[in-house]
């Protein structure tokens, strides 16, 4: 049920942009743009294959944690683009791995990457940045860190609470953070809040200040 519901809330974005670069298909198609419409028909191919990577079933498994991190970000690769937000990671020089089942995996990231594009533009930022950061600093986990401007502005306990939300005018259901935290608990992980004095984040986070709003999806290292 959990997951059906992640999927869910996932989907609700996918139909967005892919309504979205469907428009810019048909525009670009009609004026004969043939570069812009083979840049947009890869979009939506990567659109396609991200959502069914999240929604197939997957066992809980030792994973290399930059490949839940790849897929993610490039699920949500033209959001970023249409948002004007820079992305700040690590995976592709990072090897931890984790046990942790994929699909769920995946879907729980881009649910927080989500969040953060959400927030990060109704904070109206001229610059606007993510940070996603994998990394063995907490006892016992690897885990992936996403980090941005914003803070947080309900309790943690409070936030991961089923139908609360932080949001104006108490936009979307209030499950998103619920979910996250759920899937982590079934695979023995934790979603934890943390502050920036409890992580050591590299210098070009820090310096950018990416570090006011952050969520550690933390997968456990052993079965």
């Amino acid at each position: 049920m959990i997951k059906s519901a992640n999927a869910g809330l996932n989907l609700s974005v996918v139909i967005h942009e892919i309504e979205k670069q469907v428009a810019a298909l048909i525009g670009h198609a009609q004026r004969g743009e043939k570069e812009r419409v083979f840049d947009i028909s890869r979009n939506l191919e990567k659109i396609v294959r991200g959502y069914s990577a999240m929604i197939r079933k997957s066992a809980v498994k030792e994973t290399i944690l930059s490949s839940i991190v790849e897929m993610a970000l490039e699920n949500y690769e033209f959001r970023f683009s249409d948002h004007t937000i820079s992305i700040f990671d690590n995976w592709k020089e990072c090897n931890l791995k984790a046990f942790l089942a994929e699909a769920e995996s995946i879907s729980v990231l881009t649910n927080l990457l989500d969040n953060s594009v959400y927030w990060l533009s109704y904070a109206r930022k001229e610059k606007r940045k993510i940070s996603v950061y994998i990394t063995d600093q907490i006892f016992g986990f690897n885990s992936i860190i996403v980090s941005d401007g914003p803070g947080f502005n309900i309790p943690p306990d409070v936030a991961v609470q089923p139908f609360v939300t932080g949001k104006p005018h108490n936009i979307g259901m209030g499950l998103g953070l619920h979910i996250a935290n759920e899937r982590m608990r079934a695979m023995k992980g934790q979603l934890l809040f943390l502050d920036k004095n409890e992580i050591e984040f590299p210098r070009i986070i820090r310096e950018n200040q990416i570090d006011s709003a952050i969520i550690a999806l933390c997968f456990p290292k052993e079965k």
